[in-house]
């Protein structure tokens, strides 16, 4: 127990680090870039939720509504992709370089991207399995 909380302590402080390494002898717009990486780190994980859901629901109405068989490794399989691949590089990509200029700015592109690049993607297919049931 001793040696995963180490682990955790650990990890955690290097990751911290990390991100703030870039900002450490700079002292100018240092407020600016943890309200950016704070607020990337939310929105990955509000988008991660809608994507795991959603494509969860997709293999549960595949395995319903078609009666292909999905096993539940799946579901884990699809919960380690969205965290692992998707959270982290869409993560590490709204990391602001270190000499770009650091605004704030409204988000209502936020709710543009999660209903333009995830929600709706996850309903077309969603419509498309729906359909392929009502065909059957």
């Amino acid at each position: 127990m001793v040696s995963i909380t180490r682990y955790a302590a650990v990890s955690t402080t290097l990751y911290l680090a990390f991100l703030f390494i870039p900002y450490f002898l700079k002292k100018e717009q240092f407020e600016m870039y943890v309200i950016t990486i704070f607020t990337g780190f939310f929105i990955t994980i509000i988008y991660s939720i809608v994507l795991y859901l959603g494509l969860s629901a997709i293999l549960f109405t595949i395995d319903k509504l078609l009666g292909i068989k999905i096993l539940g490794k799946i579901y884990y399989y699809t919960w380690l992709f969205v965290v692992f691949i998707f959270s982290l590089l869409y993560f590490l990509s709204g990391i602001p370089i270190s000499h770009e200029e650091i605004s704030i700015k409204f988000y209502p592109k936020l709710l543009r991207i999660l209903l333009l690049y995830i929600v709706m993607p996850l309903l077309t297919a969603y419509t498309i399995i729906l359909y392929i049931f009502l065909r059957k």
